[in-house]
């Protein structure tokens, strides 16, 4: 990148910061560390599909279907749906490649709406074996959500799949939310026949991503348990419809127990260096307004080697199939996935690069693709200064307080819930004339961000503890402050999710405030504000204790860093 191409993208308050960018490729390039850079091609932000999202090919059979009882090793068979290629009403001759796709406890998507998507795999020369885990859906035994008696059964179930007559022995998976955690879960297994998966919008840790943001209790999706207990089937006793009930309040119990990252967390958490050890062939797909941005991106660095990552602008339930707003090239990808690993379909595409992303915002943004994501954001480094700007130059030292606010919040949606698009009513300017923020003015030709901004802030508080909430904006010419990305952290946790400390009032502190990940162009015309508060009633308890918290600034000691690609 020309740094006197970058130079003209910012007002005169951000000119020299862009100059020093340019400088900072050129520095990195002579190093060899090669910044992220968007490919051109067809696929870039213009609308038009990858090759990958275009791939279909017609239905070759029927699609026959019947419910079996699939055994696992102590004895017990779950019920499952087997998808079957068909003719004339009966199952075709021949042997054909399987898939396990969504092993859940959610029996009456499984019989509907997800049945569409295995309906149309067997369509397409697949063998698709969907079960309900163990204790729901018609599965005897007792529902343990991400056990390890579940992970067993879901390799007993893919290799049950592999020995059956009429399967080549090649098997994938798949499945979206509780069905992409245990695709990878399985994945860390290493079962025999496993080849490919492609997880669906899945988490890496549930503790960081659900349940304590950062190390705050969350306000997000706390009903899953008892949404899964609502979809019980009506032929389930009473006795099993008890027994789900009183393992979703047992699960609120638990995570109220279980406050830091600690041993109970840490094994429903995906073992993704368990996965990097694999010899599985990975196809991320994750959504820019899911629930679970972060952990499909962190899935995808843990395992790069053998991992591509495809990001839609899509929320939670939009990326489900047969739900409203499923969007049909999610299964044109996974079907040119197992096409080119469990069929050996040359013509099958591979992705174009490891990552494939829609440019948000979703109205008006694009694919593009892009050689990476990269852990850490090598990027521009924006100064908070004492004026309220974020500058090349940090100014000199200063101080910014704010009272802790407990009913703060980032929006009436649920954006960190996975219910609307992240553009849809994130305007902050009203909120954010009372929380401390920073801007860069107008940017004179277009930004793209793309991975995890980066704030490292120098603290004093009035009490022991508080929450962290940053939050980055793309600021138009009206005002409007539309909220990109955010990043939540109590200031115990600074040093360790699973062992806090507590802050001595008065005495400043080093925290820094990891953002989620997005992809997002920032128009000509536009700028960037990072705001600071202490609440965010759409994410996290407003919990912070009562009192100030204040910001030194100034003098290079607190910082944004902000991953930018070219545009």
């Amino acid at each position: 990148m020309r740094s006197d191409r970058v130079a003209g993208c910012l007002s005169w308050r951000g000119r020299e910061v862009v100059r020093r960018f340019g400088l900072a490729v050129a520095v990195c390039m002579a190093l060899g560390v090669v910044p992220v850079v968007a490919t051109a091609g067809p696929s870039a932000a213009d609308g038009s599909h990858p090759a990958l999202l275009a791939y279909d090919r017609g239905a070759d059979y029927d699609a026959f279907s019947t419910v079996i009882g699939v055994p696992v090793r102590d004895g017990q068979a779950l019920r499952c749906s087997l998808y079957r290629p068909g003719r004339g009403g009966s199952p075709a001759e021949g042997r054909f490649p399987g898939i396990v796709m969504d092993f859940v406890p959610y029996r009456l998507l499984q019989d509907h709406a997800f049945s569409q998507s295995a309906t149309w795999f067997a369509a397409r020369g697949y063998v698709v074996l969907m079960c309900s885990v163990r204790g729901t859906g018609g599965s005897p035994g007792t529902w343990t959500p991400f056990s390890a008696q579940e992970q067993r059964d879901n390799v007993d179930l893919i290799e049950w799949l592999a020995a059956q007559p009429f399967s080549t022995g090649k098997v994938g998976q798949t499945g979206e939310s509780y069905g992409g955690i245990n695709t990878y879960r399985a994945a860390a297994a290493h079962p025999t026949h496993l080849v490919a998966i492609a997880p669906v919008i899945s988490w890496k840790s549930p503790f960081d991503e659900i349940w304590y943001k950062g190390g705050i209790r969350s306000t997000v999706f706390r009903w899953w348990p008892f949404a899964t207990w609502g979809l019980a089937t009506p032929e389930q006793s009473a006795a099993a419809l008890a027994a789900m009930a009183e393992r979703a309040a047992a699960y609120e119990t638990e995570a109220n127990a279980h406050p830091t990252h600690d041993a109970y967390w840490q094994a429903q958490d995906v073992d993704i260096a368990a996965v990097d050890r694999s010899n599985v062939a990975v196809l991320g797909i994750g959504g820019w307004g899911d629930l679970f941005p972060k952990g499909m991106v962190d899935n995808y660095r843990g395992a790069r080697d053998q991992s591509w990552l495809l990001m839609f602008p899509h929320a939670h339930f939009e990326l489900a199939p047969g739900l409203p707003g499923f969007p049909p090239e999610l299964d044109h990808a996974r079907l040119a996935w197992f096409d080119r690993w469990l069929a050996g379909r040359a013509d099958a595409p591979r992705p174009a690069s490891k990552v494939t992303s829609w440019e948000m915002p979703r109205d008006g943004g694009g694919w593009r693709q892009l050689p990476d994501l990269p852990d850490r954001p090598a990027g521009e480094v924006l100064q908070l200064t004492g004026t309220g700007a974020l500058a090349a130059d940090s100014g000199p030292p200063t101080s910014l307080t704010y009272t802790v606010n407990p009913l703060d919040t980032s929006c009436a949606c649920s954006d960190r819930g996975g219910y609307t698009p992240p553009a849809v009513a994130t305007d902050q300017q009203a909120a954010d004339r009372s929380r401390v923020h920073f801007d860069t003015g107008p940017l004179a030709a277009p930004v793209v961000v793309a991975g995890n901004p980066e704030v490292r802030l120098r603290i004093a508080l009035s009490a022991a503890d508080t929450n962290v909430v940053a939050h980055l904006e793309d600021v138009g010419p009206d005002g409007r402050a539309i909220l990109m990305t955010s990043g939540w952290l109590r200031a115990s946790f600074r040093e360790s999710d699973v062992n806090p400390a507590p802050l001595e009032p008065g005495r400043p502190y080093d925290i820094t405030v990891r953002l989620w990940p997005t992809h997002w162009r920032v128009p000509a015309g536009h700028g960037l504000r990072l705001s600071v508060t202490s609440s965010d009633l759409n994410s996290i308890e407003p919990n912070a204790p009562p009192g100030t918290v204040t910001l030194l600034v100034g003098d290079g000691r607190s910082t944004l860093t902000v991953p930018t690609i070219a545009s």
